[in-house]
């Protein structure tokens, strides 16, 4: 299969005529993707480094670049993939067709900033080779770095590249005879971007949950692990624990510096990120967007040379249905088996009216009302609703519902945790709507672990305004705004007057109960969003008295004076891992002028926009 690098290194580079080299090749088993993406950035450092080169002879004589020059440093990068294991797995695929173009293409944008014109240059010839050798010192540290996830020797070599280059670049421009003096920034910037350090980068983040399984009902998980794992959950040989399959980290803030992106629904983010930038990013739970819970290295994601991520693994530890109620004598009588967790729990947070109905309840053997004749969610015009009537009021979380139903739940005061698994409140564990309450995130890094405990949290003080997991939906968001309507993932343009007043109204019955109001950075129309409970970018759609507005109205205020081209000022609203935009357009004042020369049947009206002329006809 041929690449077609276009531009100044215009020649055709050929992966697949390495596939007959005969090399001395390691035995072992085939690599790994992990170990064929650091081949990758290795061997791809030394083909810029190469493909630079024969630029710089051609800058050196005057003339093209030589095709068989670049052909040669391709046919080298095939070998070098092909020899990382016996079966040559590094060079099949399209992953290595990929790198080389990718690589290429940053070899021909250095190429064309430095001699864009062809002619003879010592001065671009050194710059080129300088260029060259900073390329594969940085490129086999970041390799290095994907493996041992040192960031400060990255770093140290960072620093050692860009002042060698600096510094050859500087005597060369000093000799004289450069095309382009001064573009040392751009050259290094492009070089980074090789390297997957700065420009446009992709990240995966997974969360692998485990549930940990109180000693006193580690039989009932033994007993039934073929019910369990026909789910997909992996059970402990000895009932210890239980875990499902990685879910992504959808809703999750991720920032290196000063850039931020939320995860998406499949747990992805892109970053543009500037050069010399931060080594390490944060990961924020979107519970508290404030505060970081772990840490990744920007070599656990990848430029534009690699096509999929390899995903930065969380695992996240909660303690099943214990410790979630608001009353801790109604969680599984097998969670006072956690010695921890019983001793940690904190007092019972009950309103008077809960106490009332929910003791009535439970001197029925009821743990909730009846959710066939009282649902504790409710569908609405813009979303989902908590219901409200007084007799659908829960007092528990909905954890005894899954999928092994012994009668210890619901119907008698003895509650067994093995009906957690697959009951509405672990299901939402998985969602990433509950897995903050009393549960442990870990990082394994090599062979260190960032480890980050969440407080014992009651399902409500979790969800805000009394909301049990039964009674939210994850990302669930609707902006309505003069008349129209978005929902996740949509844009709406609302047009107003200069001074109009609307109304916006946000509906949230997402996890957390708050929205994430982000005002748009090039907003030029001069108006303003306000309303209660809006504080900067956050919008709380509860009070501190347990009331939660799942409707909250906001009110834009547009400017009285608006530029005569229009102007505009975009919101972003995220709920979770929902987001929806609501773009409003001003519209500049108009002013007519009559004009009445001499006789009233003449008269003319003329409309005219600021800073425009008014003409008379005569």
């Amino acid at each position: 299969m041929n690449v077609r690098v276009s531009g100044v290194i215009g020649v055709v580079l050929v992966l697949a005529s390495a596939v007959g080299v005969q090399a001395k090749r390691p035995g072992g088993p085939p690599a790994d993707a992990a170990t064929c993406s650091q081949a990758r950035m290795l061997n791809g450092g030394k083909f810029t480094n190469r493909a630079l080169r024969c630029a710089a002879k051609a800058a050196a004589g005057g003339g093209k670049i030589a095709k068989g020059c670049v052909h040669k440093a391709a046919v080298q990068f095939a070998k070098s993939l092909k020899k990382i294991d016996r079966a040559g797995t590094c060079a099949r695929g399209f992953e290595g067709q990929v790198a080389l173009t990718q690589f290429a293409s940053f070899a021909d944008d250095v190429v064309s900033e430095v001699h864009p014109i062809r002619g003879r240059s010592r001065c671009d010839a050194a710059k080129l080779k300088a260029a060259g050798d900073a390329v594969e010192t940085l490129l086999t540290a970041v390799a290095k770095a994907r493996q041992d996830l040192d960031m400060t020797s990255l770093g140290a070599s960072r620093d050692s590249s860009s002042g060698t280059l600096r510094t050859a670049v500087a005597a060369a421009e000093q000799a004289g005879g450069c095309q382009s003096p001064g573009d040392v920034e751009t050259i290094w910037l492009t070089l980074q971007n090789a390297g997957g350090l700065a420009g446009p980068i992709r990240g995966l983040v997974q969360i692998s949950k485990a549930i940990t399984v109180p000693p006193d009902a580690q039989p009932d998980f033994v007993d039934n692990h073929a019910t369990l794992e026909a789910q997909g959950f992996t059970v402990a040989d000895d009932g210890s624990s239980i875990t499902g399959p990685p879910d992504p980290a959808a809703g999750w803030k991720v920032a290196i510096g000063d850039q931020e992106a939320r995860l998406d629904t499949s747990g992805s983010f892109i970053l543009d990120l500037p050069g010399d930038g931060p080594l390490e990013g944060q990961l924020f739970h979107p519970s508290d967007p404030s505060t970081p819970v772990t840490r990744f290295f920007i070599v656990e994601t990848v430029g534009v040379t690699e096509l999929v991520p390899t995903p930065i693994q969380l695992d996240l530890a909660t303690q099943g249905s214990c410790g979630m109620n608001t009353d801790p004598a109604k969680d599984p009588p097998s969670c006072h088996s956690f010695r921890a967790l019983t001793h940690g729990h904190p007092r019972p947070r009950l309103t008077p009216a809960q106490e009332l109905f929910c003791s009535n309840l439970w001197d029925q053997g009821m743990f909730n009302p009846d959710p066939a004749q009282y649902p504790p969610l409710l569908t609405g015009e813009l979303g989902t609703y908590a219901n409200t009537d007084p007799n659908a009021m829960q007092c528990n979380c909905l954890d005894y519902d899954g999928y092994i139903q012994t009668g210890e739940r619901g119907d008698s005061g003895v509650k067994g945790a093995i009906s957690y698994p697959g009951s509405k409140c672990q299901m939402q564990v998985s969602a990433g709507c509950c897995d903050n309450e009393a549960a442990t995130i870990k990082r394994r890094v090599l062979a260190l672990v960032d480890p980050y405990h969440f407080p014992v949290l009651h399902c409500p003080d979790n969800h805000k305004g009394e909301r049990f997991c039964q009674s939210v939906q994850k990302g669930d968001l609707t902006v309505v705004a003069k008349g129209q309507t978005a929902h996740d993932g949509d844009t709406i343009d609302v047009t107003l007057a200069p001074g109009e007043n609307t109304p916006v109204n946000v509906h949230n019955n997402g996890c957390y109960g708050e929205t994430i109001v982000s005002p748009g950075f090039f907003n030029n129309a001069g108006g303003v969003l306000t309303g209660p409970r809006l504080t900067g970018e956050s919008l709380k759609h509860y009070d501190d008295s347990g009331n939660y507005y799942t409707d909250s109205n906001l009110t834009y205020f547009s400017n009285l004076d608006c530029p005569s081209g229009g102007a505009s000022d975009k919101y972003d609203f995220q709920v979770d891992d929902a987001d929806a935009t609501v773009i409003f357009h001003c519209t500049p004042t108009t002013t007519t002028t009559t004009t009445c020369p001499g006789f009233q049947d003449s008269c003319v009206s003329t409309t005219t926009m600021p800073e425009t002329t008014t003409t008379t006809l005569p």
